[in-house]
């Protein structure tokens, strides 16, 4: 049995082991160029990765956390937003939504 070594804290192991770009394109290489969907969790989701998914024939899908550079002031603001509104915006290839499902909980959506 091989043992791996764990320090206290996972998260210092994870950023040492991996990015969260490679995480995911280590997950998904064997579909490169098949013209799979990718759906992303939120913590790795990002305009960047999503472009190189593009680039390999790729269609990813992923939510947004509000702290990543790449959302527009105006999507930020969704809090103002009314319910079960959206909000589009479009980068190069790249889809953002912003919907709000309930009062104060606004999603923002990245599709290609």
């Amino acid at each position: 049995m091989q043992r791996t070594f764990m320090p206290k804290h996972p998260s210092t192991y994870w950023q040492v082991q991996w990015s969260k770009g490679k995480a995911v394109k280590g997950m998904v290489c064997y579909m490169y160029g098949i013209g799979r969907g990718v759906a992303i969790h939120n913590f790795l989701t990002s305009c960047e990765l999503a472009n190189i998914l593009l680039n390999r024939d790729m269609t990813p899908i992923g939510t947004l956390r509000k702290r990543q550079p790449e959302i527009p002031l105006l999507f930020l603001s969704g809090k103002q937003s009314q319910v079960y509104s959206s909000i589009f915006g479009f980068i190069n290839d790249l889809t953002l939504v912003l919907y709000v499902p309930a009062r104060d909980k606004p999603v923002i959506l990245l599709s290609s």
